[in-house]
């Protein structure tokens, strides 16, 4: 009797450990302007005036969700893409030099973050106003602006 239980603990623990091994799923993403996601519906009014507060004036949100490192290799993938469709940065980004340098929360599965290449100058345009959705965005860098990563 004693034989058969750990017989039983034996074949449990062993297809435990085969379908633990099996393969990570590969995630990605795509990179797209607030405004644009706030259209496509990824982002509500309530989530534009979070991620503004905290953009704007620092106040953390209320329900504000950690950062999780696995996704920065798919957003930094999804980035390159967005800056070389976007930008005038062109084919020269590579992805060791791309840096999340801020953090503004995850929001119906949507990931707002500042994401840029560290070997492009940064350009100052003071006090410049983004309204989306009459909700202002103080930017005053061209390059360092809130963006939207949502995966698929």
């Amino acid at each position: 009797m004693k034989f058969k239980h750990i017989k039983t603990i034996i074949l449990v623990v062993i297809s435990t450990l085969l379908f633990s091994c099996q393969e990570p799923k590969l995630i990605s993403g795509k990179i797209m302007s607030l405004s644009d996601a706030y259209n496509q519906d990824f982002l509500t009014t309530d989530h534009l005036n979070d991620i503004a507060n905290y953009y704007n004036y620092e106040i953390v949100p209320e329900n504000f969700v950690k950062y999780n490192p696995e996704l920065e290799i798919p957003i930094k993938k999804a980035a390159i893409e967005w800056y070389v469709e976007n930008t005038n940065i062109g084919p020269y980004i590579t992805i060791d030099l791309m840096c999340i340098t801020r953090y503004f929360g995850t929001y119906n599965n949507v990931i707002v973050i500042i994401v840029r290449h560290m070997q492009f100058e940064i350009r100052q345009s003071l006090n410049e106003i983004e309204m989306i959705n009459n909700i202002p965005f103080y930017h005053n860098t061209d390059l360092l602006r809130p963006l939207a990563w949502r995966p698929f």
